[in-house]
């Protein structure tokens, strides 16, 4: 199940979660491992913070997998 509330305010354990839902759990334990919290997948500044290079970095290179990250 998905975590709710303000994206921008999840914990990375919400966030590894949220990935889960997504179909995209193979990723969960790396950006939980990076710390990565909801400011920094839903964040409201107009430049992302995860980049293609900085997904891949996170195991993140497959372009369905891409493109199912930018959805969610």
């Amino acid at each position: 199940m998905p975590p709710g509330g303000d994206p921008e305010q999840w914990s990375p354990s919400q966030v590894k979660a949220w990935l889960i839902a997504l179909g995209l759990g193979q990723f969960a334990d790396a950006f939980e491992e990076q710390e990565v919290d909801g400011s920094c997948v839903a964040g409201s500044d107009p430049e992302p913070s995860l980049t293609e290079d900085v997904l891949a970095e996170l195991g993140v290179v497959k372009l369905g997998d891409i493109l199912r990250f930018r959805r969610g």
